[in-house]
């Protein structure tokens, strides 16, 4: 993922989301593959049926990256998750305050995310904190 100061961070209404999916399909799909837990097709059906929300980084009036964010209930209140972040990323900092600041508007208590032990370096001086670790072995 390259950090790009000059990009920013676009909500995606549902009304553009047939104009978007196509251009950052490639970058959900690949953060997909690392995660495991859905398809690209399977965030597309959740952000269409409004049970994820999707979110381009543009630069330059064109999709860089993207991300997606699904709001759920847990033990702790109303959790925004961050399981897809994939492209070019513009400052993360400002990423995350816009997310925070739609987070709280939506009710959520708190954000989570998955991601590689990089990022878990990278947010900690944003009072990011390690919760738990994935791990996995593939059976044959």
């Amino acid at each position: 993922m390259t950090l790009l100061s000059s990009a920013r961070l676009i909500p995606v209404q549902q009304e553009n989301l047939g104009m978007f999916w196509p251009e950052v399909r490639g970058w959900v799909s690949q953060a997909a593959d690392v995660t495991k837990v859905k398809t690209a097709d399977d965030w597309l059906d959740d952000i269409d049926r409004k049970k994820a929300q999707l979110w381009v980084i543009s630069r330059d009036g064109h999709a860089v990256g993207a991300i997606v964010t699904e709001v759920y209930e847990t033990a702790a209140g109303l959790t925004v998750g961050l399981p897809i972040a994939a492209g070019e990323m513009c400052d993360v900092e400002t990423t995350l305050a816009t997310i925070e600041a739609w987070a709280k508007e939506v009710g959520a208590v708190r954000l989570e995310g998955c991601g590689r032990p990089g990022w878990e370096r990278a947010l900690a001086p944003l009072g990011w904190s390690k919760i738990a670790t994935t791990i996995e072995k593939v059976l044959a």
